[in-house]
């Protein structure tokens, strides 16, 4: 990867007396060939006369010798790459100086020396010579002047380069303090300081100072520095680190036009903003314009480097990855083919990169499905990742890997089996069991064994894949951001989870230990990526408690460190073990300070570790949990994969339950989502009396629940887009609204919560009827003609509030544009108009404390600000745009699924069809997405009303985006959501809301109300399109 950095330029005066009397004319006539020769860059020519001119000159020690061993060291440097040299010249031309000239000024040849040095990996020689300049220009120039501050750039450019934190850090702070204020000086300061907590991985640390340097370049006028540039490409690597790829497309982007727009030869700046770029959309899965770029950096390279050399190998490598994964294998192919026999001439055959060509060849094959082949280059690349790196170094791993599936793949279990064993035991030894690579060995282990037929080997290598997924789970996960965790949630977990039911399933249901397991997998990762982090740190924020705010600060510091070093292969095993330790010593010391001092930090972060036991010890008589589990079958064909079965498990465990919960597998999971699922629509719809869903998704279920009176039931995929009080019962005809008090929970662990008591005479907070179109006029049938202020709000937020108002993602907003073309944009709801109106009355008429907000005061900064209502009921439209993640591979990005499910507010018309954001004084675009839904401030509050939120709008397959929203607003802490599954007669909803309403006040518990007011409005609407279509979860 090319790096950016900001280097001063430094050229060596070479200078030569007008008095300097050579022997003869024919020496000063080659000194002359010389010196013209190093002046136009012709290093050839001095290079072919080195002999001749070692003969002439080099026998004294006089100004000429210098001179000529400076000429020779930059040409074995920059002509031939053959830095040992370069430096063995400088060395000696540094000596002869000294002797000859004991008071010269020989800060600019320390200087090359110094860089020669790094290259060279003599890094205590380096600093001290940097460390000799800076103190000189110290001296001479005062450390308020420009010398001072460039030598000091070359030191800590050092210290950064070496991963030298705390030396880093010590100097940048230093020369901050030093610099002029506003100035170009302070701004960069702040990016070294933010580059060093980078490398240390307090990425929050690191985005703070960022932005703080990216502030002083904006508010001084100082954006087309190239200074600026090099700011902006931190935070862009920041983001690309953090998966926050979006925002890093744009950061990116933005100092790519920036330098374009600049005087000057910046070719290097914009080829290393171009490979950042390429590099953040390969991640996206963008192949088209990550391979764009990338074609563009290679005829670069070509141009300026050659065909022949290591750096347009290396170009050639990255094009040749990318349209590997793009599916283009035969142009790939082609690309690594020559970018082998480039490290072949410029680095040779033993060469790494030699090496990852081979494995790249291999990978290539394998997914064509020339298994010899690829077996062919896997095992080429073993024996060069064995003699380059050595047989054990972590990254020989990576051939014995990728070997294995490739014999896999030929159902080659025998031939498989040593090399998995071998990469487990590489990994093991160089990495230790807690670092992400283990895992992924681990789990091949298990499907191999699995495989094998070798149960109890599988069984115990699953084991070993969670100990430690969880294991990271619970040291770093909360601070991560929404993508790593939900890149880590679909990529990693999940398909092991998946996995694992499934081969329980199959080989040890008689084991009824590993039934609670998965109970308790399940119990664990539901609603796993939905941590109110931003909620937390704003109410820590807001508590004013310096000592507090700087407690959490740290500790979010420490953990992102560990996040780092748990994924690191630089680092020796019992160094990075020693670091971990400490690490976690010191966080878990920081966390119970923070969990006395804080209640959010304590509620959202504290660890809590739940079993079916416990749920089980909270059941009273007559009482069951129902734990709904959907997984992907998984094949232990070739090297493992997922077929396109859908199952689902109904994980039972009964007040009565003794030694493990009971398993109910339903098996046509993908007719359920789709076509059962589109035929109960349909009825409910049309209004068709129907049993066959009951018998499809209720009856197996059924059968394991005699004697029980009372159900909490937490649905997972299709069931998540059914409302379960719908479904009739062919034997009795009747439907399980009447025949089972079912209280649904988005988790069975959510029963160990305290339902916080109901608080009469606290404020209500009502929204309807938006203006989705705002600055416009209504027509008679609703439509709106817009006159919005076009702009878009950016990614950068520099406050954790502006953070979590980021608006939507391009891909999202595009999703909803498409799902609107139909009619010209979200129609006006008159019906929520009349609902919150009836709502606000009964209010009125019990005299209770309320705010209705309709039209253009029914905003999205108006929702996020209400602060612990009673009651928050919100009618509008919802969206549900879910990823499909069963078919997505591996490696696909993973946006953050929070941002892909919410609620449509007013003005929300304006910024999805053209990008305009109406309301100016907030920034917000009218959208309330899960995840800001998840940080509003609703720990007291007993219940949110999602009314005419109907799943219609958007991708619905599994549910997941239903979950997220319903999960969301627990999250933010409200005691019980209620919210419709389909769009109803306005009427049935009006009157359904207002009985609820008067029956909660009347005696305060809603859950008694809410299915009160279903079976009233049942006796006079008898079809459940009626009465079914509002659900409540939670209690």
């Amino acid at each position: 990867m090319r790096l950016l950095y900001t280097i001063a330029l430094t050229l060596v005066s070479v200078t030569l007396f007008a008095q300097y009397a050579f022997e003869s004319k024919k020496a000063e006539k080659l000194y002359y060939k010389l010196d013209d020769a190093y002046l136009d860059y012709d290093y050839e020519t001095i290079l072919d006369n080195e002999a001749i001119a070692k003969e002439t000159f080099l026998t004294k020690e006089d100004t000429v010798a210098a001179n000529i061993y400076s000429y020779l060291a930059e040409a074995y440097d920059y002509e031939l790459s053959d830095y040992q040299k370069a430096l063995d010249f400088y060395q000696l031309e540094l000596n002869l100086r000294k002797k000859i000239e004991p008071t010269s000024d020989v800060k600019d040849l320390l200087y090359n020396m110094a860089t020669l040095q790094t290259e060279l990996g003599y890094y205590t020689e380096a600093e001290q010579f940097l460390i000799t300049i800076q103190e000189a220009d110290a001296e001479e120039f005062g450390k308020e002047s420009a010398e001072y501050f460039d030598s000091s750039r070359a030191l800590i450019e050092l210290y950064l380069q070496t991963e030298q934190v705390n030396k880093g850090l010590s100097e940048a702070e230093s020369i901050r303090k030093e610099v002029a204020k506003k100035s170009v000086e302070e701004g960069v300061s702040y990016k070294w300081i933010g580059d060093a907590y980078a490398i240390e991985g307090s990425f929050k640390k690191a985005e703070k100072n960022i932005l703080r340097g990216l502030s002083v370049f904006e508010e001084n006028g100082l954006e087309t520095t190239i200074e600026y540039v090099s700011t902006l490409n931190s935070l862009g690597v920041i983001y690309m680190d953090k998966g926050k790829l979006p925002e890093a497309e744009e950061i990116f982007q933005q100092a790519i036009d920036l330098v374009n727009r600049m005087q000057g030869e910046n070719d290097d700046v914009i080829a290393g903003l171009q490979n950042n770029l390429a590099i953040v959309y390969f991640n996206l899965g963008d192949y088209e314009r990550a391979t764009a770029l990338q074609r563009n950096i290679l005829e670069e390279d070509k141009d300026y480097y050659g065909e022949d050399s290591f750096t347009y190998g290396l170009s050639l490598l990255n094009l040749g990855l990318t349209l590997l994964y793009d599916g283009q294998y035969t142009e790939s192919e082609k690309l690594h083919l020559e970018a082998m026999q480039v490290f072949e001439t410029s680095a040779g055959k033993e060469s790494i990169d030699y090496g990852r060509v081979q494995n790249n060849l291999s990978l290539l094959n394998a997914r064509r499905g020339r298994i010899d082949e690829a077996i062919d280059y896997g095992q080429k690349a073993i024996k060069t990742y064995e003699a380059t790196l050595g047989e054990d170094h972590p990254e020989t791993a990576f051939p014995y890997f990728n070997l294995a599936n490739a014999h896999l793949g030929y159902e080659e279990v025998d031939k498989a089996k040593p090399l998995a064993n071998r990469a487990y035991e590489i990994r093991k030894k160089a990495l230790g069991d807690q670092h992400p690579y283990f895992a992924r060995s681990a789990n091949q282990l298990a499907i191999v064994n699995w495989k094998e037929g070798n149960n109890e080997e599988a069984l115990k290598f699953y084991q070993e894949t969670f100990d430690n997924y969880f294991n990271q789970i619970n040291t770093f996960f909360p601070v991560l951001t929404e993508e790593e965790k939900a890149t880590f949630y679909y990529t990693n977990l999940r398909p092991a989870f998946e996995q694992y039911v499934s081969f329980i399933e199959e080989t040890s249901r008689e084991d009824k230990d590993l039934l609670g397991e998965i109970y308790n997998y399940q119990l664990a990762l539901k609603g796993l990526i939905m941590y109110a982090t931003s909620k937390v740190r704003e109410s820590i924020l807001a508590s004013g408690d310096e000592n507090l705010i700087s407690m959490f600060e740290e500790w979010i510091s420490q953990k992102e460190q560990l996040a780092k070093l748990f994924s690191a292969t630089d680092i020796e095993i019992g160094v990075r073990n020693k670091k971990i330790d400490s690490l976690t010593e010191a966080s878990n010391v920081l966390e119970e300070q923070l969990s006395k001092s804080s209640q959010a930090f304590g509620e959202n972060f504290a660890n809590k570790s739940v079993t079916w036991e416990d749920i089980r010890n909270s059941l009273a008589p007559g009482e069951a949990a129902v734990e709904m589990v959907r997984y992907r079958d998984f094949s232990t064909d070739s090297s493992g994969v997922f077929t396109d079965e859908v199952y689902y498990a109904a994980m039972i465990v009964r007040h009565d339950t003794e030694d493990h919960p009971e398993m109910v597998i339903l098996r046509n999971g993908a007719q359920m989502e789709q076509k059962f699922l589109a035929n109960y629509r349909n009825a409910i719809k049309y209004k068709i009396s129907e049993n066959y869903s009951y018998r499809l998704f209720w009856q197996p279920i059924a059968r394991r629940l005699e004697g029980i009176n009372k159900i909490y039931f937490a649905p997972d995929g299709v069931y998540n887009q059914i409302s379960i009080y719908t479904l009739q019962n062919p034997g009795t005809k009747d439907y399980l609204l009447n025949e089972i008090d079912l209280a649904l929970v988005t988790n069975t662990k959510d029963l160990l919560e305290e339902s916080q008591p109901f608080e009469d005479g606290g404020r209500s907070v009502f929204f309807g009827y938006p203006q989705y179109s705002m600055g416009s006029t209504l027509s008679d049938d609703g439509s709106a003609k817009d006159r919005g202020v076009r702009g878009a709000r950016g990614s950068r937020g520099k406050t954790s509030k502006e953070e979590l108002s980021r608006g939507i993602p391009r891909g999202v907003r595009g999703n909803l544009v498409r799902y609107m073309q139909s009619f010209n944009g979200l129609g006006m709801l008159p019906g929520t108009k009349k609902e919150v109106e009836l709502i606000d009355s009964l209010y009125a008429v019990n005299d209770r404390n309320r705010d209705t907000y309709f039209l253009n005061e029914a905003l999205e900064g108006t929702v996020k600000s209400v602060n612990n209502p009673n009651i928050l009921h919100i009618a509008t439209h919802g969206f549900f745009l879910e990823q499909d993640h069963d078919a997505q591979s591996d490696d696909a990005y993973v946006q953050n699924p929070l941002l892909r499910s919410g609620l449509i507010l007013a003005g929300a018309n304006n910024f999805i069809q053209t990008g305009t954001i109406v309301s100016e004084s907030d920034g917000n675009d009218g959208i309330l997405t899960a995840f800001e839904a998840m940080n509003m401030n609703l720990d007291k509050t007993d219940v949110v009303v999602l009314s005419a939120c109907e799943t219609g709008l958007g991708e619905i397959k599994n549910g997941e985006g239903v979950y997220g929203l319903q999960r969301a607003f627990q999250i933010a802490g409200a005691d019980a959501i209620i919210m419709s599954m389909w769009t109803v007669d306005d009427d049935a909803t009006q009157e359904l809301m207002t009985t609820f309403y008067r029956e909660w006040l009347s005696h305060g518990d809603k859950q008694l109300a809410f299915n009160t007011a279903q079976k009233k409005l049942r006796e006079k609407y008898k079809k459940p399109y009626y009465w079914g279509a509002f659900v409540m979860i939670g209690e």
